[in-house]
């Protein structure tokens, strides 16, 4: 396995942002230094005086500051990351930021009377589920209101299904893109999306680019004697390929109705599930004008014996990758299982960097605020991601020499000499007060954490310094 360097110190993710002004520039580093001491606190309580907390407010707000200029030396250090692992899965997935009050430049959201944005975002993650850090995002708002549902419960709507770049959905074909040109060919990239992206125009552009997305739509099909039959039909293939059992996680009820709906509540266990794989050609809708058929690899994962009180596991996988051996069967549905990467990012932004908590005032401001936790927020997943899934690492894996020491001769939880991943995070975790030793700390208290443990280190650099100018 290719080691990769992921020590703790974000610093790098904000340096060589160009705004046209080097003053910008070194106001983002400055910001980005201070910001990361407390993230999941208001900036406010963050930023050490009003002379400092009045400049964030206006590189927030300044005309030249964009959120893709500020993302810039992220995208170029994640980029790098791949290059080092030579393989990537990136996890697309869009999430919503809802803000109280009145802000100016807000749209609609899901859920009655909620205003804010919603978030775009392409994760880079190794096989093995390391985060390697965001690879493109986009934000947008919904000005315009619902659209009136069909009598066959469907939205109406005048678009054209074959104009796909003239939909919300064409983000997903245009960051898939943007990734692949930010690579340059130096890397492998496996794009791995949820139903949402289930979308004839979409597969047919990702033909030569390599991806797993699961499908939402029973489509029609040609059989062997080019007649149409259902994906659904294709996929009840007599005589499984494996078995296994897969671990489900425990859902809590969503809030949003359209989220709630398609990922009910649902009580952990273990399922046992079934896999099956063939190749279909996806027959072209009617309103498509193109007239190429698609063929792509399915993979169909369901879950047998479920209880009779709950809805079985059912995952209908579209593919680019092999499916001729058992091995390469099960490596698309293990890249498929690390999507929820990207859902565990998501929490980092929300619970770790409490983003919607942000009082500024505008779409612009709040936008470039999220550009600037986006790299913290990954910093927080990677220490939680690597001191979980390998606990046994070197602790300067997940942080830089300076803060190891600083933890072992001022840290509440006794460190060894030579410490692991795990143990430095849950030093990090007291600091931030985690007590409950027989669960794992959340979000919150790493960001407290590592809050605490960034004054401490810089404190102790200080005071280096000033005995080694004694010393001199």
């Amino acid at each position: 396995m290719t080691t990769i360097s992921t020590a703790f110190d974000v610093t790098s993710e904000f340096v060589g942002a160009d705004f046209g002004d080097r003053r910008l520039s070194a106001r983002l580093v400055r910001l980005g230094q201070e910001l990361v001491k407390g993230p999941d606190r208001s900036l406010p309580k963050v930023l050490a005086n009003r002379s400092q907390l009045e400049a964030a407010y206006r590189f927030f707000s300044h005309d030249r500051v964009q959120s893709d200029n500020i993302l810039e030396p992220h995208f170029e250090q994640t980029r790098d990351r791949i290059e080092q692992a030579q393989l990537a899965l990136v996890l697309h997935d869009t999430t919503q930021l809802v803000f109280d009050g009145d802000r100016q430049g807000l749209g609609r959201l899901h859920g009655a009377g909620s205003a804010g944005f919603l978030f775009h975002c392409s994760l880079a993650v190794t096989i093995d589920r390391r985060p390697l850090g965001v690879m493109a995002s986009r934000t947008w708002v919904r000005r315009k209101p619902p659209r009136r549902k069909t009598r066959n419960g469907h939205r109406r709507s005048g678009f054209q299904y074959g104009k796909l770049h003239d939909k919300e959905s064409a983000r997903w074909g245009e960051q898939i893109e943007q990734c692949e040109q930010r690579i340059e060919g130096r890397a492998q990239l496996i794009h791995i999306a949820d139903r949402e992206a289930d979308a004839y125009q979409l597969l047919r552009e990702l033909q030569g680019r390599r991806f797993v997305i699961r499908a939402r739509n029973d489509r029609c099909i040609q059989d062997e004697d080019d007649e149409a039959t259902l994906l659904s039909q294709a996929c009840q293939s007599p005589g499984a390929l494996i078995e296994f059992a897969v671990p489900v996680t425990k859902r809590v009820a969503s809030p949003a109705p359209a989220t709630a709906k398609a990922h009910p509540p649902r009580e952990e266990r273990i399922a046992r599930v079934q896999v099956h794989a063939t190749t279909v050609t996806l027959r072209r809708p009617p309103q498509v004008a193109e007239r190429d058929a698609v063929e792509v690899n399915v993979v169909y994962a369901h879950e047998v014996d479920a209880p009779a009180d709950v809805e079985p596991l059912q995952w209908v996988l579209y593919t680019s990758e092999r499916i001729d051996t058992v091995q390469a069967v099960l490596a698309v549905v293990e890249y498929y299982r690390t999507r929820w990467v990207i859902e565990e990012y998501f929490k980092a932004l929300k619970s770790g960097c409490e983003i919607q908590k942000l009082q500024l005032e505008s779409y612009q401001s709040l936008t470039n605020a999220l550009a600037v936790y986006v790299p913290i927020a990954w910093a927080i997943l990677l220490l939680r991601t690597l001191a979980r899934a390998q606990p046994d690492a070197p602790a300067h894996r997940v942080l830089s020499s300076t803060q190891i020491a600083v933890l072992q001769a001022l840290g509440r939880f006794r460190l060894s000499p030579a410490p692991t991943a795990h143990q430095v995070m849950m030093a990090v975790a007291q600091l931030g007060g985690h007590v409950q030793h027989a669960k794992p700390p959340g979000y919150i208290v790493l960001a407290r954490g590592m809050q605490d443990l960034l004054m401490l280190e810089r404190g102790w650099l200080a005071a280096k310094q000033g005995k080694d100018v004694m010393d001199a």
